[in-house]
């Protein structure tokens, strides 16, 4: 086979997606949940020397809860700027009343060396799950102390998330509905986390193929993450 051909082969094989517009249909909620502190000095934050105060650290979520049916959903996050810092990942169920205590599912600290762009987080590597019909407040926060103690300096974000169940109808629609139709119909029907998976690991399948980072991309910025979609556009 002459390079030719195999160039023509190799592009034959590679599945290719029209660019489709996806909307994602907000469950009907009146408060706001997402939140982001930058932290009061980012640019002195002595653990992470290259951080200044341009860094910004998101949670992909949407402004309200977002919701999933997986009991160990893949949580996704992004940074703005090369990292190498500790991480504390915190995930908690929210209780009914205020004199309620509940122990964390998630208190955990970890060490990453990552560039700018999109990170995951899969709660299947922490061994846990999500119960049903329970609402919980995820966090992530980057430890500017060198012994990883928190404080003012740190950038730091919440989300609130919810697993719900499937109706029979959806069930079995999503069993029978290909790869590259899932976020379109996970998004439709206001399953945020499952969306974002879904397109993440068309992403990873098909890095080659720029349409996917187009259409997660679309999906952040109906969610006013402009700053996480622009990331995916570069």
């Amino acid at each position: 086979m002459n390079y030719f051909n195999l160039v023509i082969a190799i592009l034959i094989a590679i599945p290719t997606v029209q660019a489709e517009q996806i909307t994602y249909s907000a469950p009907s909620q009146d408060e706001k949940t997402r939140h982001v502190e930058t932290g009061s000095r980012v640019g002195t934050c002595k653990a992470a020397p290259t951080v200044n105060n341009n860094f910004k650290l998101n949670l992909l979520v949407p402004e309200s809860t977002g919701y999933t049916h997986q009991a160990q959903p893949t949580l996704y996050w992004a940074v703005s700027q090369p990292v190498t810092a500790k991480f504390e990942f915190f995930i908690e169920e929210i209780p009914k009343s205020d004199d309620d205590y509940i122990e964390p599912l998630v208190e955990s600290q970890f060490e990453l060396n990552v560039s700018a762009g999109i990170q995951m987080l899969s709660l299947t590597q922490y061994h846990v799950e999500l119960k049903k019909d329970t609402d919980y407040k995820w966090s992530l926060r980057l430890l500017c102390d060198p012994q990883g103690k928190k404080s003012a300096e740190d950038p730091n974000v919440t989300g609130t998330l919810k697993r719900i169940s499937l109706s029979p109808e959806l069930f079995k629609r999503i069993n029978q509905t290909e790869a590259q139709q899932l976020p379109y119909l996970y998004a439709k029907n206001g399953f945020w986390f499952d969306a974002v998976e879904a397109l993440s690991k068309q992403i990873q399948a098909y890095p080659q193929d720029k349409t996917w980072r187009e259409v997660r991309a679309n999906l952040l910025e109906q969610v006013k993450l402009p700053d996480v979609a622009a990331l995916d556009k570069q």
